[in-house]
């Protein structure tokens, strides 16, 4: 059976300069996922918060939803290990 984990990619929204690709974090599931990413967020915001006083920031960073992707095993194995895993970029998938 093929290596899989659950991928979140984070997109970084900076007013003047758009959109770019923020990073990503694989985990072993769904739930995983989904509880990891709401925490994440809920700091990133609760801080946002205290800093900027309810303004919108100059630049913030959402996520998306997670999907299931296929990983190498060597990836598959660092996320059994520590049970998350960041990368800058996803993986490439194997051709």
């Amino acid at each position: 059976m093929a290596n899989g984990a659950w991928l979140v990619e984070w997109t970084e929204s900076e007013r003047g300069w758009g959109k770019r690709p923020d990073g990503c974090w694989y985990y072993p599931s769904e739930k995983v996922a989904k509880k990891q990413t709401a925490a994440l967020l809920k700091e990133m915001r609760d801080r946002e918060a205290k800093i900027y006083k309810g303004s919108t920031p100059d630049e913030y960073s959402y996520p998306e939803n997670p999907v299931f992707v296929p990983v190498s095993a060597e990836l598959a194995a660092e996320i059994k290990k520590h049970g998350e895993v960041y990368r800058h970029r996803p993986e490439k998938a194997a051709a």
